[in-house]
């Protein structure tokens, strides 16, 4: 049985057989359907906007229910339907469940549970709790014994494809998806998902092939906590999490796989770029902390005395610049590439990676120059090409590629230049980071 708007109209024709599978537990003392007043029956998308109503933790308890500005309708009890898709089957998550329903989806904190994924329930809200932790919506108190009625078992739930870029963009939160034509981060390839020893959780990367990302985070208790990071392309199902802490200016997006089995990545990686490699630089020659100007490279402060410096972390290193602290109010810095020996070549395609930290303003952009001879950006003719630059829709110190960059260059060399526009003085200082610049010769 698939999950449909279909299936979802005959799962609720279906509540009578249903509660002959569970009217024996006497434990779960809630209201036989045919006592249902059908005012008491909300969706998923209703109970988070009485949250957002409020704007608070609502508790529904008899004060409640009692309240007539709070519950025009006078009903006694609220009750959802929906479906579990995702439970703490595997160990990634615990005493919690991801419901949804046709119009939203939610995670649900339990007191104490026994549901499984494919379970079709009824919940009772009496009792419960709608709050938003780390932004996060979540029905919390949920007594599975108390408050919930199991109507059916074993559905079949088939998740929505989506894109990164679909989970980044908000309307997803909780939901069962299914990622495609994506990989994980090269540097987490054959890593554990996360430590099954110290039973730590861990957050890995998971991208697409034009540079978005998004953090995929499992248990230590998972029980594939200790299998290893794929190194292919393909897809993954899992549900939508959401972490932002009062303290924290922009949303975490993070995945919560279900079961390894889940997980098909066999496919070729993003990247695998044609043609003949004629330039490579990863900055590991730069002195750290110095302005750029080796091998080439240069970088030149056209307006304020902020530079493109070298920097590093742990044992990468890569170019950097920011105008924070600069006290200027305009900071424009070239960062320029020695010239790239590409006159044997029809065209040539380049590739990088960029990350941002404290993200203020869009204030990276890449050009091309066929005529710069290596003295003064400002003398030469550029022309912008399109790339992938880290921006606010992925989170901050992670790395994003820049796609394959076409550049006619039609047997001629050309240079590269990397421009940052910001202000100490206008709050437009996100600092920027650069590596991994590769030029491939096609002909």
């Amino acid at each position: 049985m698939n999950w449909t708007k279909r299936s979802f109209l005959i799962m609720l024709n279906a509540l009578v057989i249903g509660l002959l599978f569970t009217g024996c537990e006497k434990e779960k003392d809630v209201p036989p359907l045919q006592s249902l007043d059908p005012n008491s029956i909300i969706t998923i998308d209703s109970l988070i906007k009485i949250y957002q109503h409020y704007g608070q933790t609502v508790s529904f308890n008899d004060a409640f229910f009692a309240d007539e500005e709070k519950n025009p309708t006078g009903v006694k009890e609220y009750n959802i339907y929906a479906m579990v898709t995702m439970s703490q089957e595997s160990g990634n998550i615990y005493n919690q469940a991801y419901i949804q329903d046709e119009t939203a989806a939610i995670n649900v904190r339990f007191t104490r549970t026994n549901l499984f994924q494919g379970d079709s329930i009824r919940i009772n809200l009496k009792g419960t709790k709608v709050s938003a932790y780390n932004s996060m919506m979540q029905l919390d108190s949920v007594d599975a014994y108390e408050n919930v009625v199991q109507l059916k078992q074993g559905i079949d739930i088939i998740p929505e494809e989506v894109s990164i870029t679909d989970v980044l963009s908000g309307q997803y939160m909780a939901k069962f998806v299914k990622l495609v034509d994506v990989q994980f981060r090269e540097t987490d390839i054959g890593s554990l998902f996360a430590d099954p020893v110290g039973l730590n959780t861990i957050n890995r990367t998971l991208e697409d092939c034009f540079g978005n990302s998004i953090v995929v985070r499992t248990s230590g208790y998972a029980n594939f906590a200790g299998k290893q990071v794929p190194g292919g392309r393909g897809s993954l199902i899992a549900v939508v999490g959401l972490y932002r802490p009062s303290w924290q200016s922009f949303d975490t997006w993070q995945i919560y796989i279900r079961h390894f089995e889940e997980i098909e990545m066999d496919g070729a990686r993003c990247g695998d770029v044609d043609g003949t490699l004629i330039f490579s630089e990863d900055f590991s020659q730069g002195t750290v902390g110095s302005p750029i100007n080796f091998n080439g490279w240069k970088s030149f402060a056209i307006a304020g005395t902020k530079h493109w410096i070298t920097s590093t972390t742990g044992s990468r290193n890569f170019a950097q610049i920011t105008a924070y602290g600069s006290g200027e109010e305009s900071n424009i810095a070239w960062l320029t590439t020695p010239a790239i020996a590409a006159s044997s070549y029809q065209s040539s395609t380049v590739t990088f990676e960029t990350a941002y930290l404290n993200f203020r303003q869009n204030g990276l952009k890449v050009f091309v120059s066929y005529n710069f001879d290596g003295s003064n950006p400002a003398s030469a003719t550029w022309t912008e090409i399109p790339a992938i630059i880290a921006s606010s829709n992925v989170n901050q110190d992670t790395w994003v590629g820049s796609g394959e960059i076409n550049v006619a260059n039609t047997g001629r060399n050309f240079h590269i230049g990397f421009k940052y526009t910001g202000s100490g003085t206008e709050d437009e200082t996100t600092l920027y980071r650069l590596d991994k610049v590769k030029v491939y010769g096609i002909n």
